[in-house]
């Protein structure tokens, strides 16, 4: 059964949820950029960038540049995570 913390994020039209154990956040996407959903969720599970990135079997260095917006994550990372941690991630129209 996933954990279940909310964030959800508005996307233009859309919502996105993730469930992560029982806090609840809201995130209006407009209000941060892309990069920053890694480290929020990152924050959120109370892990170090050391400790996610070994834990996602990536290492320190892109993790950090995921998370700066140096480099753009690919799309897996983020199935990576969802799997990883038993997330669930719900992408609604409003």
């Amino acid at each position: 059964m996933p954990n279940i913390l909310c964030i959800v994020i508005r996307l233009y039209t859309q919502d996105v949820m993730l469930s992560i154990g029982e806090i609840k956040m809201i995130i209006n996407l407009k209000d941060f950029k892309s990069n920053e959903l890694i480290k929020i969720i990152r924050e959120n599970l109370n892990k170090t960038q050391e400790q996610f990135a070994k834990e996602l079997n990536i290492s320190r260095s892109a993790l950090q540049m995921y998370e700066y917006g140096t480099v753009n994550y690919p799309f897996e990372i983020m199935e990576k995570i969802i799997k990883k941690y038993n997330l669930e991630m719900i992408i609604k129209d409003k």
